[in-house]
């Protein structure tokens, strides 16, 4: 019985979440420090859940949303590499290989301090021990791997960012508290999301099978 549905749910699911992450993204809630035009939204905050369908469906998020962008306003470099730290985050979930769970924040960190003035607030970087630190901990709590993703995708923005734009180390270090409120925010709220898909799709499973043994 499950096998002639799960065609269904597999089509049902990314589209619900295709839908829901279009609609996060008018969710904006912050400006992102050192840029005039970028905005964290509920969507940033939701995107390495795209990896929970795969890192194919994550790269479709990302290519629909700069072809969206590219249509209304056109793309730039720096438009471009926003969306590569959602990418890796993805990545977390959708492997759980060492290269985005451990090599890509250890790298991140290296990078950053090699930077003269990432070197000067290399304290900054210290937060990128927390998805290495899960990694090794083998947790299956959903918090915690979104905690660990939500770092993973800081880590990469971060690393961008520090090579992209002029940021002193004082701005870098006075970000520190700002970070841990934000990036608990983002696990939270990655969180809920995914409870509330992995409910969804029981319901509509338990629907399906409900209604056809009725058939």
């Amino acid at each position: 019985m499950y096998n002639k549905y799960k065609g269904l749910t597999h089509f049902i699911v990314p589209t619900v979440a295709a839908v829901t992450f279009f609609v996060l993204r008018l969710v904006k809630f912050s400006p992102i420090i050192g840029s005039s035009w970028g905005f964290f939204s509920l969507f940033d905050a939701a995107m390495p859940l795209t990896g929970t369908l795969g890192l194919s469906f994550g790269l479709c998020m990302v290519m629909a949303r700069m072809g969206c962008k590219a249509f209304f306003t056109g793309v730039s470099l720096s438009h471009v590499v926003y969306y590569v730290p959602g990418f890796c985050g993805a990545g977390y979930w959708a492997h759980k290989n060492v290269l985005f769970r451990l090599l890509v924040p250890i790298s991140c960190m290296v990078a950053f301090v090699m930077h003269p003035v990432g070197y000067q607030a290399a304290a900054y970087s210290l937060y990128w021990l927390i998805p290495v630190g899960i990694y090794f901990y083998k947790s299956e709590s959903i918090f915690l791997k979104s905690l660990a993703s939500t770092f993973v995708v800081h880590a990469v923005g971060s690393v961008i960012w520090l090579y992209s734009f002029d940021m002193s180390a004082q701005m870098w270090l006075a970000l520190i508290p700002v970070v841990a409120v934000e990036r608990l925010f983002f696990a939270s709220a990655m969180t809920v999301f995914y409870s509330t898909v992995r409910e969804c799709k029981r319901m509509v499973l338990k629907t399906v099978f409900s209604s056809s043994q009725l058939v």
